[in-house]
């Protein structure tokens, strides 16, 4: 899917990441880098809906990662959900905060 990404093939990139998703069922954070980069292919095609529900997964699987709340962040930004958007920002600074 990174390999995909890189080249802007959104649609074979996302085709990976569901492939990778799917590969991962019983690992409770181990699918979320495939709803976060399936995620960042939603953002890139303008599905902010998709994108925001691939986003959601990342973030109630690994509440921890940082990534998932930066990408959710834009893709609320991008669907007009300034507050959501923001509340995410505020996440991500607080998992990032050193």
């Amino acid at each position: 899917g990174d390999a995909w990404e890189k080249k802007k093939d959104w649609d074979k990139a996302m085709a990976d990441y569901t492939k990778y998703i799917l590969l991962q069922p019983h690992e409770p954070n181990g699918y979320s880098p495939g709803f976060i980069g399936r995620g960042r292919c939603r953002i890139e095609k303008k599905d902010y809906a998709g994108a925001i529900e691939d986003l959601t997964k990342a973030v109630n699987n690994f509440p921890k990662s940082s990534w998932a709340y930066e990408q959710r962040a834009i893709a609320y930004e991008r669907a007009g959900e300034k507050e959501k958007a923001a509340a995410d920002r505020k996440t991500y600074e607080k998992l990032t905060a050193r």
